[in-house]
């Protein structure tokens, strides 16, 4: 059997508040309560624009630690 992996392509549309995100989560934990859903996001923020160290370091923080894939 194979393996799927599912993910996303960032984590901030506002049409998910409500079917995937509860309508009270604030915009902030967005990406904490995704990365709890499921294993991986792109981070596109970064390739629209340059973005600071701490903005990196805060969407880090927001997820669990990384873990090794099994094969």
């Amino acid at each position: 059997m194979g393996e799927i992996r599912i993910g996303t392509s960032g984590w901030v549309y506002d049409s998910w508040r409500g079917p995937f995100y509860p309508a009270d989560l604030p915009r902030r934990r967005q990406l904490e309560y995704l990365s709890r859903q499921m294993r991986t996001a792109e981070l596109n923020g970064s390739f629209y624009s340059l973005q600071r160290p701490e903005r990196y370091r805060g969407w880090r923080d927001a997820v669990p630690p990384a873990t090794s894939c099994s094969r």
